[in-house]
């Protein structure tokens, strides 16, 4: 997962989709951590996105790095810590 965070990070800014009641929805993300192996995103309770992933936490990454063809795209399920 080492190398996944790191291109995310050098990216600055990344896309995550969730699903809307049955359609996608994407939005831009910055903030990624990275802790034992797993990756942790930041979002407010009070936002749609977090509704998105309560209700069906499959979602995808996608980034490009600016000024290349290098991207990614990462599927995964996404899971409460406190």
């Amino acid at each position: 997962m080492g190398q996944t965070f790191h291109f995310l990070k050098n990216c600055g800014v990344f896309f995550v989709s969730t699903c809307d009641g049955g359609f996608p929805s994407t939005r831009p993300f910055g903030a990624v951590m990275e802790s034992h192996g797993r990756l942790y995103l930041s979002t407010g309770t009070e936002k749609d996105v977090y509704r998105q992933m309560k209700s069906n936490p499959n979602i995808q990454i996608v980034a490009l790095k600016g000024g290349t063809r290098e991207w990614l795209r990462l599927n995964g399920r996404a899971v409460e810590r406190h």
